[in-house]
């Protein structure tokens, strides 16, 4: 996940340079947020790297629980590989074409896997 956090970030930095640059847009005319989301137009990764502040903290903190608690297993395991793949298929579609539909199915997937993580870490923390 910081891997691709930190591949959205460049692309995202990318862009918007890119389009700075292209545009001939002046600095100060996009130091806000509100100007910049007037202004630019190439937005998709940075509105996927702040979509991974978002919920992948609760992976973060799932991560951590999963360490310090000593939990581990293969469908422990195999449900924190499919949270990292279907994040990083969120962020290729997002970021490469933005197809709405399935960017929203991987989306919804990748919320199902993190709730499965979730009710797994809370059957094994009580039991």
């Amino acid at each position: 996940m910081a891997i691709l956090t930190a591949a959205v970030w460049y692309k995202m930095v990318s862009d918007r340079f890119a389009e700075i640059k292209e545009r001939k847009i002046a600095m100060t005319s996009i130091q806000y947020q509100y100007h910049r989301l007037k202004t630019l137009t190439k937005t998709a990764a940075a509105e996927n790297f702040t979509n991974l502040f978002e919920l992948p903290v609760l992976f973060y903190a799932a991560c951590l629980v999963t360490r310090i608690e000593a939990i581990n297993g293969w469908f422990m395991t195999i449900l924190l590989w499919l949270y990292v793949i279907t994040r990083c298929t969120h962020s290729w579609i997002q970021c490469n074409g933005n197809d709405v539909m399935m960017r929203g199915n991987v989306y919804a997937l990748s919320c199902i896997v993190l709730l499965l993580i979730w009710i797994d870490l809370g059957i094994r923390l009580v039991t």
